[in-house]
């Protein structure tokens, strides 16, 4: 594949996947939604018909957006009886003692999210 070939499919994968994560934080999709999207299927074709480069460079790239999505755009919280808890010693010990036998643990949800009645989950 020539060179000016693999960046012009570099400039349309890189426009998709900015439109793949402005989409996720707009519309708050779930991590499953973002990585079923026809998006991700264009940007996984291209990696798989160019220059190695060109894979190594969208995930990079890919990985910058996803961290920063979870540095900006998510808390951490359990959820326990219908309820929302944002730290561990929030629970009741019956909570607690719920997570210690089950292994569970909590989940990310959207920030702009988190004072609703209905909290989403990444």
């Amino acid at each position: 594949m020539k060179v000016s070939t693999a960046c012009n499919h570099l400039k349309k994968a890189k426009a998709w996947l900015r439109g793949l994560y402005s989409l996720t934080k707009t519309y708050h999709l779930t991590q499953k939604e973002m990585l079923d999207h026809k998006y991700n299927a264009e940007i996984k074709a291209i990696k798989k018909k160019c220059p190695s480069w060109v894979a190594h460079y969208l995930n990079g790239m890919s990985e910058v957006m996803f961290w920063n999505l979870y540095e900006y755009n998510f808390i951490w919280m359990l959820e326990y009886n219908g309820k929302i808890y944002f730290r561990w010693d929030e629970l009741p010990e019956e909570g607690k003692e719920h997570f210690r036998k089950t292994g569970g643990s909590g989940n990310h949800y959207w920030k702009d999210t988190v004072d609703t009645d209905n909290p989403k989950h990444f």
